[in-house]
């Protein structure tokens, strides 16, 4: 428990390392993107306010001017009708780079110029180029200029991922000396999505407005002194301050699917069917939406938007001040929320039943995205919830397993005492045993040793259990004793037989070496033993030996209550067959040259003295002959 307080600080200090270094990369970005999308979804409606009107080129529009980009002729009685409506701004989303449209003019570009002197407050679209390099005419490097912010402070949270544009792109002459401009640049994001718009583009050493931001400018008739960019913090026009993430981004407030902002065709327009009071004192955007014409964009609420309605939304959110805030000082709350998401996880440690552990864990999972929806909804707050989700399962996670860890733990060691000392008698296992850790199935390196008396079921016939019982018993603690003194594993006897196992609780190099010395040591023992069976009236008896050494398959044998460890395999078989091939070799000892030779390289010729090679044996079930060697105790 003392360990807790420190793990939880360093989990929390990655955390947050991992957040300040990756929270704008890779797969936490589409999570965090994919989160924000889910809380737009979930806010209530928000309906735009009555200052931005949309004048659209539709279907219907397009197939009555015949051709795309539309005429200069009609988009001049387009800003003329507009100016006699009252409108207020008008900005016109269109990129007019050359004075006649390819199908060409009667009277090209003239018109549209005239209609720009007479219209109130006029802003027209431009763009940055940031592929190939594009000439710039001195008269657009002073148009660029004079639309330029006049006011900006750097910050040192900024970050520009952006780059300088390697050119732009402006209205033919002279409509960028008679209209506001304003770029129409835009930025999706991986997954196709457009959430932010770049305010400002830095080019040339100025920045220089979108089209958004130039007709709110507009709108508002903001002194120059009003307008500041305080570079990757907030956008000030007038009044209103707009929070700018530290790529000086803009977080689009999408207020719904296409259509939420009222769209009027423009050549209902140009025929008089539209009532003027639906632009009168308002900004009115022309943009295009026809079939054909690729200007639309995903958002939260439909996969394509026209990019005018975009700009409408943006324009509102200027207007009304209605911002989500990803901005550095929302970066800090992101922290704190890791803090208390990764802290609410140690809740799991409380002494509660599982039920209720498994009910609390499922709410603190959904904790942060909650808390974040609540942010968003009434603050306006881009919260990122992915970290601290991530604390919430992390210490959670941790501390169940804790928990479950402990439990484990105390019931291993209370059935270590009742259950598996019974089922593993070998001392080499007791403490491992008892510590819970039972030997699981496997496959593994070992040497097999099967030792048998010659004689004993014959003489046994004579002799009362009660008399043959302690004998047995003497026998049996010979080769435990001698099983111990190798580090062997007693797997089992069977009458005057016995199986012992070397390479447990883990396989060792001297596995064999020690199965070998072991078979000796028996040999060398049992004249003490024999003499006192002879006393007892069992004479005549001998000790054989097989010994084998490979990949063997440890397990158990029995049922549910009762089981006995044991190997099993060739290797296994082999051993079995060497001990009953001594009667036959007249040996004490048969040793596979497979365990002869891994112990001679582990251990040197020294170790096998006294072991002799036989000619290989034909073993009983086997096709091909072993080689061995062998050894008696003289």
């Amino acid at each position: 428990m003392r360990l807790i307080g420190p793990a939880f600080l360093a989990f929390l200090l990655v955390l947050a390392g991992a957040y300040v270094r990756w929270q704008d990369s890779g797969v936490f970005r589409e999570l965090d993107y994919a989160s924000f999308d889910w809380r737009l979804e979930l806010r209530p409606p928000e309906a735009p306010g009555d200052q931005v009107a949309i004048l659209v080129i539709d279907d219907a529009t397009l197939q009555r001017l015949g051709h795309w980009p539309p005429p200069r002729a009609e988009l001049a009685a387009t800003l003329e009708a507009l100016g006699e409506a009252g409108a207020a701004v008008i900005a016109l989303d269109l990129l007019l780079l050359e004075e006649a449209t390819p199908a060409g003019d009667a009277d090209p570009g003239h018109t549209l110029v005239t209609a720009l002197h007479r219209s109130p407050k006029p802003v027209l679209a431009m763009a940055f180029g940031f592929a190939e390099p594009a000439d710039i005419t001195l008269a657009d490097r002073l148009a660029l200029a004079s639309n330029a912010i006049p006011i900006v402070r750097t910050s040192p949270d900024a970050v520009d991922l952006l780059g300088e544009p390697a050119g732009a792109y402006l209205p033919f002459a002279p409509l960028g000396e008679i209209a506001a401009l304003g770029h129409v640049n835009v930025f999706v994001e991986p997954d196709g999505e457009l959430r932010f718009l770049a305010p400002a583009i830095r080019f040339d050493g100025a920045w220089h407005p979108s089209l958004p931001v130039q007709a709110a400018i507009r709108l508002l008739d903001l002194p120059r002194d009003a307008i500041v960019l305080d570079v990757g913090r907030s956008l000030r026009l007038g009044d209103v301050t707009a929070p700018l993430d530290r790529q000086s981004r803009l977080v689009l407030d999408p207020y719904g699917p296409p259509g939420t902002f009222p769209q009027h065709s423009l050549i209902d327009l140009l025929d008089g069917r539209l009532d003027p009071a639906l632009f009168a004192g308002r900004v009115v955007l022309v943009g295009a939406t026809a079939t054909g014409v690729r200007d639309r964009f995903g958002t939260a609420f439909h996969p394509q938007v026209p990019g005018v309605e975009i700009f409408a939304n943006a324009l509102d959110n200027l207007l009304t001040g209605r911002f989500i805030d990803r901005s550095t000082d929302v970066r800090n709350l992101d922290l704190a929320l890791i803090a208390l998401g990764t802290a609410s996880g140690l809740l799991m440690l409380a002494p509660l039943p599982a039920p209720v552990l498994i009910l609390i864990a499922a709410l603190l999972v959904a904790l942060p995205f909650a808390i974040g929806a609540v942010a968003l909804a009434f603050w306006g707050l881009w919260l990122n919830v992915v970290f601290a989700t991530l604390g919430v399962v992390g210490t959670a996670g941790t501390a169940l397993a804790w928990r479950a860890f402990r439990l484990y733990r105390r019931s291993r060691r209370s059935e270590a005492r009742s259950r598996h000392l019974e089922r593993y008698v070998p001392s080499l296992l007791r403490d491992r045993t008892a510590e819970g850790a039972a030997l699981v199935e496997r496959s593994q390196l070992a040497a097999i040793l099967f030792c048998d008396l010659e004689g004993f079921t014959r003489a046994a016939e004579t002799i009362d259990p009660d008399r043959l019982q302690p004998l047995l018993q003497s026998y049996y603690a010979l080769v435990e004793k001698a099983a111990s003194a190798t580090s062997g594993v007693v797997a089992g006897f069977s009458g005057d037989g016995a199986m012992l196992i070397f390479g447990l609780p883990e396989p060792a190099p001297d596995d064999p070496a020690r199965a070998i010395q072991c078979g000796k040591t028996l040999l060398q023992a049992i004249p003490a033993w024999q003499k006192e069976a002879e006393a007892a009236g069992l004479g005549g008896l001998r000790l054989h030996v097989g010994i084998n050494y490979g990949r063997v398959r440890i397990g158990h044998v029995g049922g549910g209550d009762q089981v006995q460890l044991t190997a099993n395999g060739d290797v296994v078989n082999v051993a079995s067959r060497l001990q009953a091939m001594t009667r036959e070799t007249k040996t004490d000892m048969l040793v596979a040259a497979t365990a002869v030779e891994t112990t001679r390289a582990q251990q040197g010729d020294a170790a096998t003295e006294g072991l002799t090679p036989l000619p290989p044996l034909q073993l009983r079930g086997r096709a091909t002959k072993v080689a061995v060697w062998a050894w008696s105790a003289g």
